[in-house]
């Protein structure tokens, strides 16, 4: 069983060296969502680690994740489940940064799973997108002419 330290060290090593200058970044957001997402992901990994063995499972989390959230944000505008949806929308990222350290870790990199991933980081872009037109929409339809 690998630790819980091992993991995020890990994690934090690889992403520091990808972004040399990642405590220089320009956006406070962007190097608050990388910390909590590595967070995350090697909470996620820690937990599932005798339970998932599949990198490409993790990334069809992802997606399921994204677009779930997506499908909550266009079918409830007014209720609670929009807020579980925002919620999904955003943090299905975790589960992005979770799929390449497991990849690496089993040493079970593949074309398929870099393709998957490139691609769920798409459709999961695209759904949100297209939930937030809908969602804009419901509540300011005067605006629809500026939405093509």
């Amino acid at each position: 069983m690998v630790q819980y330290n091992s993991i995020r060290n890990k994690i934090y090593s690889v992403e520091f060296e990808r972004w040399k200058n990642l405590l220089n970044i320009y956006s406070p957001y962007s190097l608050f969502k990388a910390i909590y997402y590595i967070e995350t992901a090697s909470l996620f990994l820690f937990l599932t680690q005798k339970i998932i063995k599949s990198p490409n499972l993790v990334t069809m989390l992802y997606i399921f994740c994204g677009l779930f959230g997506a499908l909550l944000i266009i079918l409830n505008p007014n209720n609670h489940l929009l807020f579980l949806g925002i919620f999904m929308v955003f943090t299905r990222g975790t589960f992005d940064w979770a799929d390449g350290p497991l990849a690496r870790r089993l040493n079970k990199t593949s074309f398929l799973g870099h393709a998957l991933d490139e691609y769920g980081a798409h459709v999961c872009d695209a759904s949100f997108r297209i939930a937030f037109i809908f969602y804009t929409l419901n509540f300011y339809q005067d605006y629809m002419l500026f939405f093509p």
